[in-house]
């Protein structure tokens, strides 16, 4: 195999990872949002659920949640379809934003006396899975 064979294989291979940390993230995600809702349903403590609920997300929470959600399907659509070095580097940029957005959230959780818990897994999943896409939209960066 020549250098170029080898640098495109490692390009596909590279944005495949961040295609599938993207679609991670959004499995995540999604997780996250519905384990509370039921696992406080199945307790029947649906004023809990509901004072969970207006605290976080809060009002605005559900519009949040729906942008994200709508963006991450997309972003991982884009990145397999668009492969120039201008697209790469906006990747690498809204998954490290991606990433520190949904990390900070958990820092101001943990500071707010938020215990370890059903969401503990999956925040580490989530956290895990952005910083890998951090570093495979990196080394897509670098095998353009």
């Amino acid at each position: 195999m020549n250098h170029t064979n080898k640098m495109n294989t490692d390009s596909s291979k590279y944005q495949s990872i961040t295609a599938q940390a993207w679609a991670g993230m959004l499995a995540l995600l999604l997780m996250m949002f519905i384990a509370d809702i039921e696992r406080l349903a199945m307790q029947g403590q649906y004023t809990d659920l509901a004072e969970s609920l207006a605290h976080d997300p809060g009002k605005s929470g559900p519009w949040i949640l729906v942008c994200l959600a709508s963006f991450n399907a997309v972003m991982q659509l884009a990145v397999r379809t668009f492969d120039s070095k201008s697209f790469r580097i906006f990747v690498f940029w809204v998954t490290v934003v991606y990433t520190t957005f949904f990390i900070l959230h958990q820092v101001v959780h943990f500071i707010g006396g938020e215990t370890l818990g059903l969401h503990t897994p999956l925040d580490i999943a989530h956290h895990v899975l952005g910083i890998w896409g951090c570093w495979s939209s990196m080394r897509w960066i670098k095998n353009a």
